[in-house]
């Protein structure tokens, strides 16, 4: 094993400006989103999208065991800190940026598999909201608010790509729970949502990122460490399919038993 691999690195300078305006503009973004969560428990009568995403801040949770798996950083010097772990501070602005991630994601997906999107729309939503994650890292990054060290594979611009197969294995597994059990969230089982994206981001990372997250902290040549790399993408890609079959298969099977047939609905 790498000699200091769970030691946190050392604090880099910090972007002032850039933290007060992330933080405050995450801040913003979670505000709509809650805001909008709010209203369509009004309209339709469902608390599930609210407590997703409250659900979605109770995971920030998981974050330092994850940043010490995956060497990552977030900056010691920010003003703004929630708590610190294992050694590892969590800033004020990462807490949106779980409920963004973890829960304003999920929703969009879990709108996706509920509207019976066939599978291009399914992987042309997942694909979008990926491009805007790495959009998203590559405004923070340069800002030094959070950093990756040591050697990173599949590193685009800074960014190793293998974080989107762990962070979208976890939320389509979030939405694809909600979906297969719709009909279960009613009354107070509602409540219940906020355990569920702490308790799929954990089996996520551990489930995808476990070959990379081992390669990291061995002394296998970098060769390697793409290999590892490269296997929980193409691992989170696999489970993500299932996933959005599974879902798939469960609205058309929902929409045949509400049918006028009684469920005797003609074979395709």
């Amino acid at each position: 094993m790498n000699e200091g691999a769970f030691d946190p690195p050392a604090d880099r300078p910090i972007f002032r400006a850039a933290e007060a305006l992330i933080t405050i503009g995450s801040a913003g973004a979670v505000f709509v989103a809650i805001a909008i969560a709010i209203r369509y428990w009004r309209t339709a009568g469902s608390a599930v999208p609210f407590f997703l995403l409250v659900g979605a801040g109770i995971a920030i949770m998981n974050e330092p065991l994850v940043d010490i798996l995956g060497k990552c950083f977030h900056n010691g010097a920010a003003r703004w800190r929630i708590f610190e772990l294992f050694g590892r501070p969590i800033p004020a602005w990462g807490l949106f940026g779980y409920v963004i991630v973890y829960g304003v994601t999920a929703w969009c997906i879990l709108t996706t598999m509920r509207q019976g999107a066939g599978r291009a729309s399914f992987w042309t939503v997942i694909g979008a909201m990926c491009l805007i994650q790495v959009a998203m890292e590559m405004v923070i990054l340069p800002t030094n608010l959070y950093y990756y060290f040591g050697y990173q594979p599949w590193s685009f611009f800074g960014m190793p790509l293998f974080w989107l197969a762990i962070n979208f294995a976890g939320t389509t597994l979030t939405a694809a729970v909600l979906t297969v059990t719709w009909r279960y969230w009613t009354g107070y089982r509602q409540v219940l949502v906020l355990l569920l994206p702490a308790a799929t981001q954990v089996l996520g990372s551990y489930f995808i990122g476990l070959p990379v997250f081992a390669a990291l902290h061995s002394d296998a040549p970098n060769f390697m460490i793409w290999f590892a790399g490269g296997l929980s993408l193409a691992l989170a890609l696999v489970v993500i399919d299932i996933l959005g079959t599974i879902s798939r298969r469960s609205i058309r099977l929902a929409s045949t038993a509400d049918s006028p047939s009684g469920g005797l609905a003609h074979p395709d």
